[in-house]
């Protein structure tokens, strides 16, 4: 049997002043889009059901998904472990830096660990390269970037200013979540863009091991 089920992450449910114990019910939600009130219980008996992240629709396209999400691609992988650029202070509890990178914040992977899911591990992200722009009170309704870099590269947004330690402190440890590789997932367009696309987890009861966000 296959199903369609998924979440989204991004700027839309995550601010600085959102509640983190609301975050995980906002961001788990069944395909008709209805909220998930209560996380079931991993050992029930009822059939299992499977969660998908998308990226969430920013504005300003690269260039808002650089400001959100920041990058991984740009540096290779230190002793295994991520290299991240970003902005901030703000991070978003979850974000998608990478082609298949997944960074979480300190408190949202407590609260992954006590919520019941399974399938996936945690290990330490390194924060290379941080710089302060604080792209969150921009006017998120605009057409455009309150700034674009000078060399109107999105990566630019990071790589023009320079790195600050006290801010790397600041934003807290980070964290990659690394999913263990289970379900057979066929997605298929539905739209013009590139996240215009359902994706369909087929059998994944057949599965030898869980999946990310799977009971």
């Amino acid at each position: 049997m296959s199903k369609r089920i998924r979440i989204r992450s991004g700027y839309g449910d995550y601010t600085d002043n959102f509640p983190y114990k609301q975050e995980l019910a906002r961001c788990l939600r069944r395909s008709d889009h209805s909220t998930i009130p209560n996380i079931p219980n991993p050992m029930s008996t009822e059939q299992s059901h499977i969660y998908a992240l998308d990226a969430s629709r920013m504005p300003w396209g690269d260039y808002g998904c650089i400001l959100l999400s920041g990058m991984t691609s740009h540096l290779e992988r230190q002793n295994g472990l991520l290299q991240l650029e970003r902005t901030g202070p703000f991070v978003p509890p979850i974000s998608l830096p990478g082609i298949a990178d997944i960074v979480v914040t300190n408190d949202f992977k407590h609260l992954l660990e006590g919520s019941g899911l399974t399938g996936f591990t945690f290990q330490p992200v390194i924060k290379k390269h941080i710089v302060f722009l604080e792209w969150e009170k921009w006017d998120k309704k605009s057409e455009e970037p309150l700034e674009y870099p000078g060399t109107g590269e999105p990566e630019d947004y990071i790589l023009e200013r320079a790195h600050s330690p006290e801010l790397a402190q600041q934003i807290g440890d980070l964290w990659e979540l690394c999913l263990e590789e289970c379900a057979e997932v066929e997605r298929q367009q539905i739209g013009p863009q590139r996240w215009d696309s359902e994706a369909t987890a087929h059998d994944p009861a057949r599965c030898c091991c869980a999946s990310l966000f799977q009971h």
